[in-house]
């Protein structure tokens, strides 16, 4: 009797076990899909392919399965490789953009009355100036 109970506490706890073994590299690949959206770069392919991993895990489909969640680790991977750069280039167009729009206001208070008066001046320089009496 207690031979059984050890032989189905086994067949419970086998699958589990198996079933942690295999998402470690789910597990790093989801946490750097958290990482590089966090940044703002673009991961909707290897979400995708994750989404498309757990579906074939479901249906027992192993090693499918991890031959997805790899080539999406390779890419996480490469991508979080590329993130100082993006960083530094999101950070770049972003001051530029910052850049322009608070030039604006200083540039139309300095620029425009300069502008007006010598369009003034090119319209009104053949008027003549009479005195009268």
């Amino acid at each position: 009797m207690s031979f059984r109970i050890i032989l189905l506490l086994l067949m419970l706890f086998i699958p589990l076990a198996n079933l942690k073994a295999q998402p470690n590299g789910l597990e790093k690949a989801f946490s750097l899909i958290e990482l590089l959206s966090s940044e703002g770069m673009n991961v909707s392919r290897q979400v995708d392919l994750l989404n498309s991993a757990l579906s074939l895990y479901r249906q027992g489909k192993m090693e499918e399965a991890d031959n997805l969640v790899n080539t999406a680790l390779s890419e996480l991977t490469s991508l979080q490789k590329e993130l100082p750069n993006y960083k530094f280039w999101r950070n770049f167009w972003l001051f530029l953009r910052i850049s322009a729009i608070a030039i604006v206001p200083p540039a139309f208070y300095y620029i425009f009355p300069r502008i007006y008066a010598y369009l003034w001046y090119r319209a009104r320089r053949k008027w003549v100036v009479r005195r009268i009496r």
